[in-house]
């Protein structure tokens, strides 16, 4: 660019006058040629807008409330509407002339001239509000139909794949919650996995506060109904353990190995009594055992749960391997035969008719194929409906009611259901109905039934489940029941509205869902799962309150199929009498005397 220029002269005097251009031909100064270099480093930019203004976006103000002064005065409340005749200070001329009023007939048509025009104003007073708000009942009870989950409780041992077994609410107002636990293979890794019972707040949910440890997996826990520190659990080997939450021991005080039970201890109750000091244990072995905490060294009472004898039953001859463990000379290794192999202890020989009295063959020991006596699976008692009155649901399907007086043994009072009419597998649950302790739910792996007291048949009965069903829990105070399922659903059920279907069907988890049960306030509720997790759940307002309406009919609808069942079977007693009736005269019919035949045979032969 230095190169070429052009250079041109002007007068000083024209230096800022406006240029004054005239025509010209063009002459080329000179020629500059691209250059390729520069030309690559040539940016094109997009345009760029921008907007300014110079107005305020706020603006600020002040404003002053002017003082009022206030004073204290007072009001005189006088009578009024009285005319100037009347004294007000005297009662009796006031009742005069009420009196003369009553009598006087314009008085009358004065008072229906005023209501034609009140009688407008007050309907104009009562047409709809534009600026209510209507249908609020409305979403208020869909969100008391609500169930949310409030947190999950991760089993922070993964070395082994441990589900859950049971998880209980403690009986008082606190948020106090234990949880146990068992693995698959329980046998062969018995001493390698940690047996311990978990106890939680939900106050700090991070870590529990407390851990329980056994010498066995625990199948089921109770806390006291009184004294909510006394943990009641029973275990795997047949034990039964109690902790008391007040010692800062964790470990457990157990009962002996040789005088528990024989299987697992599927269930445990506490009983009440003065002390408060009993409890009552039952396993698939068929016994019934009664402890005292205080001395864990030999229970107080055995009572076996043998069959009707007049009940339908094959029984196979004992094996050799119970022979050889009652006639056993130097003793024989029982705990072994019990609890496995990893069990050390034996017993002297005639200890095990001690224990199981005379005719233990007769009973089911381990390796026979004997079964006398009914298999307890699960336990109900309730102190409101009699503290002497217990449930016992069986693997065969039947309901066994006990009664434990005090003073007195335990007593067999009635079974529960028919050969035709029971539970087709094992009752996993019972529930009495806190609407009506009369009534009780039991459930088994293909659906629910309700019993009543009077009634030996189940007086409702639902038709079997799209999935298999593990346990069942009633809702304190409330017409709604739920049962929980292995695909991980938790369905809610209430017989007013349906009886073939769950109202709301709630998706837990992905897996098998194993233990359900309820706060006392019954606002919370924790589920657990096969994965060892437990799901904390709040309910809405309608499934813990019930109405009077909702009570009463449920009673009718429960005493109505309890009649009903009653009629079936006078139906059925009366029918069984004409059937024997009719077999007995068909026998006399066929039955012939010997001078008879003897008479019959001279006519056929003085006829040859």
């Amino acid at each position: 660019m230095i190169d070429y220029y052009y250079c041109y002269t002007k007068n000083k005097s024209d230096v800022g006058k406006i240029c004054n251009f005239t025509k010209s031909k063009s002459q080329i100064v000179g020629r500059i040629e691209s250059n390729e270099e520069l030309k690559k480093k040539y940016m094109h930019k997009e345009n760029i807008y921008y907007n300014d203004d110079n107005i305020k976006k706020y603006s600020e103000q002040c404003v002053n409330i002017e003082s009022i002064k206030l004073e204290n005065k007072f009001f005189y409340h006088n009578e009024g509407g009285w005319t100037k005749d009347v004294d007000i200070s005297e009662h009796q001329n006031k009742i005069k002339y009420i009196k003369r009023l009553d009598k006087d007939i314009n008085l009358f048509n004065s008072l229906k001239i005023l209501m034609n025009d009140t009688t407008k104003i007050i309907n104009k007073n009562n047409s709809i509000n534009i600026y209510e708000e209507y249908f609020k009942k409305d979403l208020q009870n869909e969100d008391n139909f609500k169930i949310k989950s409030i947190l999950v409780i991760k089993d922070k041992n993964r070395k082994y794949n441990r589900f859950i077994t049971s998880t209980k609410w403690s009986t008082d107002n606190t948020y106090k919650l234990a949880i146990s636990y068992c693995v698959n293979n329980y046998q062969k890794i018995l001493f390698n996995n940690p047996k311990n019972c978990l106890l939680y707040n939900l106050n700090d949910i991070n870590n529990p506060y407390q851990f329980l440890y056994t010498k066995s997996f625990i199948k089921c826990l109770r806390f006291n109904h009184k004294n909510s520190d006394l943990l009641l659990a029973g275990s795997y080997d047949g034990t039964v353990n109690l902790w008391d939450l007040r010692k800062k021991n964790n470990l457990c005080e157990c009962s002996p190995i040789h005088l528990s039970h024989k299987t697992i201890v599927h269930d445990v109750i506490w009983l009440q009594t003065k002390t408060n000091n009993h409890c009552l244990s039952v396993s698939n072995d068929g016994l019934c055992l009664i402890w005292d905490i205080r001395n864990f060294s030999e229970h107080v009472e055995s009572f076996c749960l043998k069959r009707d004898p007049t009940e339908v039953c094959e029984l196979v001859e004992t094996s050799n391997i119970a022979s050889d463990v009652i006639n056993a000379p130097e003793g024989i290794n029982f705990v072994n035969t019990v609890c496995g192999n990893n069990s050390n202890g034996t017993l002297p020989p005639g200890e095990i008719q001690k224990m199981y009295g005379d005719n233990a063959l007769e009973s089911n020991l381990p390796g026979t194929g004997t079964n006398v006596c009914y298999g307890a699976n699960c336990l109900e008692w309730n102190l409101e409906a009699g503290p002497s009155k217990i449930l016992v649901g069986t693997d065969e399907g039947y309901i066994l009611s006990l009664s434990k007086r005090p003073a007195k043994n335990l007593e067999l009072l009635q079974k529960y259901g028919t050969s035709n009419e029971k539970h087709l597998s094992s009752i996993t649950s019972i529930r009495r109905i806190p609407i009506n302790l009369k009534y009780f739910l039991t459930t088994d792996k293909w659906g629910f039934n309700i019993w009543s007291e009077d009634v030996k048949f189940p007086i409702i009965s639902n038709n079997y489940n799209e999935c298999i069903i593990n346990k069942g829990l009633w809702v304190h105070d409330s017409s709604f029941f739920m049962l929980i399922r292995k695909d991980g659903y938790l369905d809610f059920w209430n017989l007013l509205y349906n009886f073939n279907e769950p109202i709301i069907k709630h998706k837990i988890c992905n897996c098998s869902v194993t233990d359900i049960d309820a706060h006392v306030n019954n606002k919370y509720i924790s589920v657990g799962n096969e994965q060892g997790d437990i799901h904390i759940l709040k309910l809405g307002d309608s499934f813990c309150k019930n109405t009077g309406e909702e009570k009463a009919a449920l009673d009718e609808l429960f005493e109505r199929e309890s009649k009903r069942e009653k009629n079936l079977e006078y139906i059925r007693k009366q029918l069984n009498c004409i059937r024997k009736k009719k077999e007995c005269l068909n026998a006399r019919d066929v039955q012939i005397t010997d001078e008879v035949a003897r008479e019959t045979e001279r006519e056929y032969e003085s006829l040859l």
